[in-house]
């Protein structure tokens, strides 16, 4: 029986959730000196606020302790990529280690989220040459304007939670996944704008977007259970719903009823 033709079933989505546990409570990422301006060092740009307070393990045997709004450069005896850990008490609001801050280039795996919960992370085009390997274990919160958070990167494990997010706008153009299914572990009730979410080289497949467009809206085979926002402009990039299926029920009730503007693939 075909899964979505068949309106009334109820569809399994636990086989899709993320449910691993930390591998650490740090925010773990690595680094390679060579990249970028060549030079043995890494720069630190932490957006901070309120009372500033963690711990730096630069992958070599220092370690800094940070409680003043500061930019952060630790240099190296030897060239070469390095695991840096970062132990947050509090003051992090997000790990913006991306473009434009000044190593970015240098960023070439993001390991671990870590136990500490920012407001937002943010990761748009870390790295070089794969702009950033995500490789999350622990869950990611993306609080109000998500704007670009995983552009470009190369996601290989993520568990993320939208539940805040109000506006998605391009967060995951151009990204590629080895698997988009951490998705369907995500809710999006107060997102007002995924203008591009999903544009570019976006690699997320159709069947991904079809299970998407049923979970979100929490499509039961007649009516939607969820409540989303109006007027949400969303662009799911090539991915395409299936015709006569529930995603596409789900599709029409977001264009239909809530006035969403979808751009996608078409139908199959």
């Amino acid at each position: 029986m075909n899964l979505f033709n068949n309106k009334n079933k109820s569809l399994d989505y636990s086989k899709f959730f993320n449910t691993s546990e930390p591998i650490s409570e740090d925010f773990i990422f690595k680094i390679d000196t060579s990249l970028g301006n060549g030079l043995n060092q890494y720069v630190l740009e932490l957006t901070h606020y309120g009372v500033i307070n963690y711990t730096v393990d630069w992958g070599d045997g220092s370690n800094t302790v940070v409680n003043s709004d500061i930019v952060s450069t630790h240099n190296y005896s030897l060239a070469g990529i390095y695991e840096i850990k970062i132990k947050v008490i509090s003051g992090v609001i997000n790990y913006f280690l991306g473009f434009p801050k000044q190593d970015y280039l240098k960023v070439i795996e993001i390991l671990n989220i870590g136990s500490y919960k920012p407001n937002t992370c943010v990761f748009y085009a870390c790295g070089y040459p794969n702009y950033g390997l995500i490789n999350f274990t622990d869950v990611c919160f993306i609080i109000g304007v998500g704007n670009s958070n995983f552009q470009t990167t190369t996601i290989i494990n993520i568990n993320l939670n939208f539940d805040n997010a109000t506006r998605l706008r391009q967060t995951f153009r151009h990204a590629t996944a080895t698997n988009w299914n951490f998705l369907l572990n995500t809710n999006i009730p107060n997102v007002v704008d995924m203008y591009r979410i999903f544009s570019g080289s976006c690699n997320l497949d159709s069947l991904t977007y079809q299970l998407l467009l049923i979970h979100w809206t929490g499509w039961d085979g007649t009516t939607a259970t969820k409540t989303l926002k109006n007027n949400v402009p969303a662009d799911f990039g090539n991915s395409r719903y299936e015709i006569g299926g529930q995603s596409e029920d789900a599709r029409n009730y977001l264009i239909n009823t809530l006035s969403w503007t979808i751009i996608d693939g078409g139908g199959i």
